[in-house]
């Protein structure tokens, strides 16, 4: 999200093979934050802000979770 990159699908599958899996990274340096969560294999939810396009901008895919 800065200058390193997020971790690619495929490794994210991988590790939740056998696990749920619940991946956060929080930028404070230019005001990112990224959430994912994944159970066997499978992304359940992702959750993507970016203040640098607005104080409101969120992305988000999947069931996400209700709290």
């Amino acid at each position: 999200m800065n200058n390193y990159p997020r971790p690619h699908s495929e490794i994210l599958a991988e590790l939740s093979s056998f696990a749920e899996l619940l991946v956060c990274d929080i930028n404070e340096t230019c005001m990112l934050s990224f959430a994912t969560a994944w159970d066997n294999g499978v992304e359940n939810w992702s959750v993507f802000h970016d203040t640098r396009q607005s104080l409101t901008h969120l992305v988000t895919s999947g069931d996400l979770p209700s709290e």
